[in-house]
């Protein structure tokens, strides 16, 4: 799996959740106990838009926060993120993007 793939999968994911607005998601994501989000707004604006590369922690964040509750399925999505951002060469081209 190559990065743009993952991406596209996001962007699909997103959609079947309803097409969330950037705020919902970042409010999905949210510290208990107000201390932020663990999705800040610019950051899964500009992984959505392609603008940098996504982390596994936002990810992790962003799949929850379009409703993946089951661990299998979490797995999935994190199993695709090493795919896409483990092979040789991608992940250091991205290590100062995020």
């Amino acid at each position: 799996m190559e990065p743009a793939e993952l991406l596209l999968a996001m962007r699909d994911l997103r959609v079947a959740a309803g097409q969330p607005s950037l705020r919902d998601l970042v409010n999905r994501a949210a510290v208990p106990g107000g201390g932020g989000s663990y999705l800040p707004r610019t950051t899964i604006g500009d992984v959505l838009n392609g603008k940098r590369a996504c982390t596994d922690a936002v990810l992790l964040h962003f799949v929850k926060a379009c409703g993946v509750t089951h661990e299998s399925e979490i797995h999935q999505w994190m199993n695709a993120w090493k795919r896409a951002y483990q092979s040789e060469g991608v992940t250091s081209r991205y290590s100062t993007a995020c």
